[in-house]
Protein backbone atom coordinates (compact mmCIF):
# COMPACT_ATOMS: atom_id res chain seq x y z
CA UNK A 1 0.00 0.00 0.00
CA UNK A 2 1.20 2.97 -0.88
CA UNK A 3 0.96 6.69 0.94
CA UNK A 4 -1.00 8.35 -1.44
CA UNK A 5 -2.50 10.74 1.50
CA UNK A 6 -0.62 13.35 2.91
CA UNK A 7 0.12 13.48 6.22
CA UNK A 8 -0.61 16.94 8.26
CA UNK A 9 1.79 16.39 10.77
CA UNK A 10 3.59 13.87 13.43
CA UNK A 11 2.44 14.01 16.61
CA UNK A 12 4.67 11.52 18.88
CA UNK A 13 5.94 9.28 15.48
CA UNK A 14 2.09 9.16 15.04
CA UNK A 15 1.08 10.57 11.34
CA UNK A 16 -2.14 13.06 11.57
CA UNK A 17 -3.80 12.63 8.36
CA UNK A 18 -7.31 14.94 7.04
CA UNK A 19 -10.23 12.96 6.41
CA UNK A 20 -10.65 12.26 3.20
CA UNK A 21 -14.55 13.08 3.36
CA UNK A 22 -14.65 15.57 5.74
CA UNK A 23 -11.28 18.24 5.57
CA UNK A 24 -11.53 20.45 8.62
CA UNK A 25 -11.19 17.17 10.61
CA UNK A 26 -8.07 15.59 11.85
CA UNK A 27 -7.73 11.76 12.13
CA UNK A 28 -5.46 9.09 12.79
CA UNK A 29 -7.56 6.29 11.57
CA UNK A 30 -7.62 4.91 8.11
CA UNK A 31 -9.55 2.20 6.15
CA UNK A 32 -8.03 -1.13 6.23
CA UNK A 33 -8.57 -1.99 2.81
CA UNK A 34 -8.27 0.84 1.06
CA UNK A 35 -5.76 3.22 3.61
CA UNK A 36 -8.00 6.19 3.11
CA UNK A 37 -7.75 8.37 6.03
CA UNK A 38 -11.58 8.28 7.82
CA UNK A 39 -12.79 10.02 10.73
CA UNK A 40 -15.34 8.70 13.19
CA UNK A 41 -18.55 9.74 11.39
CA UNK A 42 -17.57 8.42 7.76
CA UNK A 43 -15.79 4.89 9.36
CA UNK A 44 -17.49 1.70 10.01
CA UNK A 45 -16.76 -0.91 12.64
CA UNK A 46 -16.39 -4.81 10.59
CA UNK A 47 -15.21 -7.67 12.49
CA UNK A 48 -11.81 -7.22 10.82
CA UNK A 49 -11.51 -3.75 11.72
CA UNK A 50 -12.42 0.28 10.72
CA UNK A 51 -13.13 0.54 6.48
CA UNK A 52 -14.32 3.18 4.99
CA UNK A 53 -18.32 3.63 3.61
CA UNK A 54 -17.09 2.84 0.17
CA UNK A 55 -15.03 -0.12 0.48
CA UNK A 56 -17.89 -1.35 3.12
CA UNK A 57 -20.54 -0.93 0.04
CA UNK A 58 -18.09 -2.81 -2.33
CA UNK A 59 -17.71 -5.45 -0.53
CA UNK A 60 -21.63 -5.83 0.13
CA UNK A 61 -22.34 -5.76 -3.37
CA UNK A 62 -21.01 -9.19 -3.69
CA UNK A 63 -24.22 -10.70 -1.95
CA UNK A 64 -26.60 -8.43 -4.08
CA UNK A 65 -26.92 -10.00 -7.20
CA UNK A 66 -30.27 -9.97 -8.48
CA UNK A 67 -30.96 -9.14 -11.78
CA UNK A 68 -34.08 -6.67 -12.68
CA UNK A 69 -36.74 -9.49 -13.74
CA UNK A 70 -35.62 -11.16 -10.16
CA UNK A 71 -36.42 -8.12 -8.37
CA UNK A 72 -39.93 -7.71 -10.30
CA UNK A 73 -41.03 -11.12 -9.86
CA UNK A 74 -40.42 -10.83 -6.34
CA UNK A 75 -42.66 -7.77 -6.32
CA UNK A 76 -45.27 -9.37 -8.25
CA UNK A 77 -45.29 -12.76 -6.14
CA UNK A 78 -45.07 -10.01 -3.00
CA UNK A 79 -48.39 -8.27 -4.60
CA UNK A 80 -50.48 -11.47 -5.14
CA UNK A 81 -49.54 -13.34 -1.73
CA UNK A 82 -50.38 -10.54 0.41
CA UNK A 83 -53.53 -10.16 -1.59
CA UNK A 84 -54.18 -13.82 -1.03
CA UNK A 85 -52.78 -13.18 2.82
CA UNK A 86 -55.57 -10.35 3.56
CA UNK A 87 -58.31 -12.19 2.03
CA UNK A 88 -57.15 -15.12 4.01
CA UNK A 89 -56.44 -13.48 7.29
CA UNK A 90 -60.32 -11.71 7.38
CA UNK A 91 -62.25 -15.83 7.92
CA UNK A 92 -59.12 -16.69 10.38
CA UNK A 93 -59.33 -13.50 12.36
CA UNK A 94 -63.03 -13.91 12.25
CA UNK A 95 -63.64 -17.09 13.41
CA UNK A 96 -60.49 -18.01 15.72
CA UNK A 97 -60.07 -14.29 17.21
CA UNK A 98 -57.21 -13.20 19.49
CA UNK A 99 -55.35 -16.98 18.64
CA UNK A 100 -55.19 -16.20 14.90
CA UNK A 101 -52.21 -14.23 16.17
CA UNK A 102 -50.65 -17.44 17.03
CA UNK A 103 -51.22 -18.44 13.46
CA UNK A 104 -49.64 -15.16 12.16
CA UNK A 105 -45.86 -16.19 12.75
CA UNK A 106 -45.76 -19.03 10.99
CA UNK A 107 -48.00 -17.96 7.40
CA UNK A 108 -45.58 -14.46 7.80
CA UNK A 109 -42.61 -16.92 7.60
CA UNK A 110 -43.96 -18.75 4.58
CA UNK A 111 -44.94 -15.45 2.69
CA UNK A 112 -41.88 -14.44 3.43
CA UNK A 113 -40.51 -17.87 2.11
CA UNK A 114 -42.75 -17.91 -1.21
CA UNK A 115 -41.23 -14.34 -1.86
CA UNK A 116 -37.47 -15.20 -1.90
CA UNK A 117 -38.02 -18.49 -3.71
CA UNK A 118 -40.05 -16.40 -6.46
CA UNK A 119 -37.31 -14.57 -6.93
CA UNK A 120 -34.85 -17.07 -7.21
CA UNK A 121 -33.15 -16.60 -3.79
CA UNK A 122 -31.41 -13.64 -5.35
CA UNK A 123 -30.68 -10.92 -2.94
CA UNK A 124 -30.85 -7.43 -4.12
CA UNK A 125 -30.96 -3.74 -1.68
CA UNK A 126 -33.87 -2.50 -0.09
CA UNK A 127 -35.71 -5.69 -1.94
CA UNK A 128 -36.68 -6.27 2.04
CA UNK A 129 -38.36 -2.71 1.96
CA UNK A 130 -39.64 -2.88 -1.14
CA UNK A 131 -41.26 -6.34 -0.99
CA UNK A 132 -42.94 -5.28 3.12
CA UNK A 133 -44.41 -2.00 1.26
CA UNK A 134 -46.31 -4.00 -1.78
CA UNK A 135 -47.34 -6.67 1.27
CA UNK A 136 -48.69 -3.99 2.95
CA UNK A 137 -50.60 -2.42 0.31
CA UNK A 138 -51.99 -5.18 -1.49
CA UNK A 139 -52.65 -6.86 2.34
CA UNK A 140 -54.74 -4.35 3.23
CA UNK A 141 -56.81 -4.23 -0.23
CA UNK A 142 -57.18 -7.70 0.66
CA UNK A 143 -58.42 -7.23 4.45
CA UNK A 144 -61.16 -4.78 2.70
CA UNK A 145 -62.15 -7.57 0.01
CA UNK A 146 -62.73 -9.88 2.70
CA UNK A 147 -64.30 -7.34 5.39
CA UNK A 148 -67.27 -7.60 2.72
CA UNK A 149 -67.91 -11.49 4.24
CA UNK A 150 -66.33 -11.00 7.74
CA UNK A 151 -66.94 -7.94 8.90
CA UNK A 152 -66.04 -8.57 12.69
CA UNK A 153 -62.27 -9.57 11.75
CA UNK A 154 -61.15 -6.30 11.15
CA UNK A 155 -59.24 -5.77 14.49
CA UNK A 156 -57.35 -9.08 13.92
CA UNK A 157 -56.87 -9.25 10.73
CA UNK A 158 -54.96 -5.88 10.81
CA UNK A 159 -52.80 -7.49 13.39
CA UNK A 160 -51.87 -10.16 11.21
CA UNK A 161 -51.23 -8.08 8.46
CA UNK A 162 -48.64 -6.24 10.85
CA UNK A 163 -46.97 -9.16 11.62
CA UNK A 164 -46.94 -10.78 8.04
CA UNK A 165 -45.67 -6.73 7.11
CA UNK A 166 -42.62 -7.14 9.72
CA UNK A 167 -42.08 -10.58 8.98
CA UNK A 168 -41.07 -9.96 5.07
CA UNK A 169 -39.64 -7.08 6.11
CA UNK A 170 -37.19 -9.36 8.56
CA UNK A 171 -36.72 -12.05 6.62
CA UNK A 172 -35.96 -10.59 3.29
CA UNK A 173 -32.74 -8.71 4.38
Amino acid sequence: MTETWPVLRYEDGVPIYACANHPDRETTLRCNRCGKPICTDCAVLTDVGYRCKECVYELENRFYHAQPRHVVVSLVAAAGLGFIGGILAMPIAHFIGFWSILVAFPVAGALAEGIWRAGARHRARRLNLYAALVVAFTGLMGILVGLLFFPRGLLFGLILLGITVTTVYGRLR
